[in-house]
């Protein structure tokens, strides 16, 4: 496992698949720009190749996506039927944990620790997810919650897309 998916025992590198299908198209596109440089028939293969490393990326991000919806609906079934009283399920998905205490695992307990006191973080296929319940001790419900959480999202991704416009000529570019 890499990065902040270390120690938990199920991560299917999920990091490591996009970025990998990532760098790959960002490789084509390069190797692409050169071969329109040269001869005709370079660039069409080089276009096929670019276009077989963009396919790659989609199919990672949707297996990715795919993974989380499963995770979700396996979080909400072991929710609305504790483990005691329920048949065993007709399918298994991966290994269900609540996000381990901050002494446990402090690299993970530092990113996505939950906002408030009532909202409970899970770890399922190497992914975290959160269960927004808000705090009602301050007032705060569910759609505020999400909303908060929402904006914090938007602001992650503000961030990330100035990064990938600064491209790979700035000193905060990719690696």
């Amino acid at each position: 496992a890499v990065g902040l998916t270390r120690g938990i025992v199920t991560a299917p590198n999920w990091y490591d698949r996009i970025q990998y299908a990532f760098r790959r198209v960002c490789q084509h596109s390069k190797e692409r720009g050169a071969a329109r440089l040269g001869a005709e028939g370079a660039d069409v293969e080089a276009l096929n190749t670019l276009i077989d490393a963009e396919m790659e990326l989609i199919s990672e991000m949707g297996k990715f996506a795919c993974a989380a919806r499963a995770a979700a609906a396996t979080i909400l079934h072991h929710l609305f039927h504790p483990p005691d009283s329920r048949p065993p399920p007709p399918f298994h998905y991966g290994f269900l944990e609540l996000l381990p205490p901050p002494r446990t695992d402090p690299d993970i307990w530092a990113y996505y620790r939950p906002r408030y006191t009532q909202d409970r973080c899970f770890v399922a296929d190497g992914m975290v997810l959160a269960l927004i319940l808000g705090d009602d001790s301050r007032g705060v419900g569910v759609e505020a919650a999400m909303r908060t959480y929402q904006h914090d999202a938007k602001g992650m991704q503000a961030l990330a897309d100035c990064v990938l416009e600064l491209g790979s000529t700035s000193r905060f570019a990719f690696p």
